[in-house]
C-alpha cells in the first residue's frame, strides 16, 4: 500500500470541543493510532493503560494508551490512542479507520467509506 497522509481532528472524548487537527500517517496495519505525549497532554487526554506493541524492525516496546475522539471529514468515532514518544510517527490506524466507517484505498492513496456487514445469524431471512 502506498504510505499517505490525512487531515484527523482528535479531541479529548469527554469534552469534545478540545479538539485539534493533526496530520496522521494511515497505517491499517497498525491496530491504534499514535500521537505524541504532549498533544495529547493538551488535549486533556490521559493514559488509562499500557500495553506492549510490536515494532516493525522486530522490537517489542511498551507505550501508554488512552481514548480520544476522531473526526474525518464529518465522520466520527472514539478509538485508542497510543501516547507516542520521542521519534515515534504520527498515525492513524486500523481501529479509529473502524470506528469512523473508513476504509483504505490504496489504489488512489485516500480513505473511503467502509461497507458494514452483519452476520447472516443476526437477523432471519426475509419472507
Amino acid at each position: 500500500m502506498g504510505l499517505f497522509k490525512v487531515k484527523v481532528r482528535i479531541a479529548n472524548p469527554e469534552d469534545i470541543t478540545k479538539g485539534k487537527s493533526f496530520e496522521l500517517l494511515v497505517d491499517s496495519g497498525a491496530h491504534y493510532s499514535v500521537l505524541s505525549i504532549q498533544d495529547l497532554k493538551d488535549l486533556g487526554i490521559h493514559p488509562v493503560m499500557e500495553e506492549r506493541f510490536d515494532v516493525a524492525d522486530g522490537r517489542t516496546i511498551r507505550r501508554k494508551v488512552g481514548g480520544g475522539f476522531f473526526e474525518i471529514d464529518g465522520k466520527r468515532g472514539y478509538a485508542p490512542v497510543i501516547f507516542g514518544l520521542k521519534g515515534d510517527i504520527p498515525v492513524l490506524g486500523a481501529t479509529a479507520l473502524e470506528a469512523l466507517c473508513l476504509q483504505v484505498d490504496p489504489i488512489r492513496r485516500r480513505l473511503v467509506p467502509l461497507t458494514l456487514k452483519v452476520l447472516p445469524s443476526v437477523y432471519p431471512p426475509r419472507k
